[in-house]
């Protein structure tokens, strides 16, 4: 056995080692990284944009519903004169 004969075996070993990890990484590593890692994040990910979405709406709705109960029927009414202590004429 030469030099030559010992390279190219040597050579072909290292090719053949390293399709083999690249395999086992692909085959079995790169599935329960998916399943134990990648599926919570994305999970929890729609969670939390599903809470900040569903916060907002929340905070929509009860400033409305504040604009509505409070600031427009506030907005309504005629100013009090204070010299006269009555209702002032609304401008229209």
């Amino acid at each position: 056995m030469g030099i030559g004969s010992f390279a190219a075996n040597s050579l072909f070993l290292l090719i053949e080692g390293l399709i083999k990890g690249f395999y086992y990484v692909i085959v079995k590593i790169f599935p329960s990284l998916v399943i134990y890692i990648g599926l919570p994040l994305f999970l929890g990910g729609c969670v939390i944009s599903g809470g900040f979405s569903l916060a907002i709406l929340i905070l929509l709705t009860a400033g409305s519903g504040f604009y509505m109960k409070f600031i427009k029927k506030t907005a309504i009414t005629p100013p009090l004169n204070i010299s006269t202590g009555k209702l002032t004429q609304m401008i229209k």
